[in-house]
């Protein structure tokens, strides 16, 4: 019994592997290809244009918020005020996965009224997020108040305010410590800006990546028709 060898040579091995991976003999494997590198050239784009622009937005943000000077923009009011209603909310969550690991985030939602000498106001919604569980957060602003409390209010020093103050009431009357806030949306806003920053640079990394699949797709088939234009 003789067995007949078999052929290994290289352009029948380079034939073979090409079907494997990019399905020269399975068009339809081709065009799902294809049809992948469509989607990450888009979705490298979307990624990159709204990514630059909250970047932009972001910075703009940031300079904002350095140019307030909380100790003279506002000043304490001669009285308390009286706490009349508080809401917390919080809800923990986490962002990652389990390849890079899970980072745990507690977002917090306050507001609250209050009265000065005997005018009722509201402090306006406050959001903040933290990154830890909710019961690690030890403490944020109206933390643990509760009605008929007295608290420390502040008042502008002259109106209008700079937009990224929180104002609940139209003479901004505060109940936040009005430094504590310029530092909390400082935080925030970092973490918005190197949010949308790995976004452009996600989007940086998919377009490339698509056309260069698309272009070695388009070399292995042309390839393909010249050898079997030879044969």
């Amino acid at each position: 019994l003789k067995i007949a060898p078999v052929s290994t040579s290289s352009t029948e091995f380079t034939m073979v592997t090409r079907s494997f991976s990019f399905g020269k003999e399975d068009r339809c494997l081709g065009n799902s290809i294809k049809g992948l590198c469509i989607c990450f050239v888009l979705s490298g784009l979307v990624c990159i244009v709204f990514g630059s622009f909250k970047v932009n937005q972001a910075i703009t943000d940031a300079n904002e918020i350095d140019a307030l000077n909380a100790a003279t923009d506002f000043e304490k009011l001669p009285e308390q005020c009286t706490i009349s209603a508080v809401s917390q909310e919080t809800k923990d969550y986490q962002t990652g996965s389990s390849d890079a690991g899970y980072t745990d985030k507690c977002d917090v939602k306050v507001k609250s009224s209050f009265t000065y000498q005997g005018v009722q106001y509201d402090s306006g919604e406050y959001e903040w997020t933290y990154t830890k569980k909710c019961s690690d957060v030890e403490s944020y602003p109206m933390y643990g108040w509760k009605e008929g409390d007295q608290v420390t209010c502040w008042h502008p020093v002259a109106l209008p305010v700079p937009d990224s103050y929180t104002c609940g009431n139209p003479e901004c009357y505060k109940v936040v410590n009005p430094e504590q806030e310029a530092e909390l949306l400082a935080d925030a806003n970092d973490a918005v800006l190197i949010r949308f920053i790995i976004m452009v640079a996600v989007g940086c990394l998919f377009v490339p990546s698509g056309i260069g699949i698309w272009m070695y797709m388009r070399y292995i088939e042309k390839e393909d028709a010249t050898e079997r234009g030879s044969n």
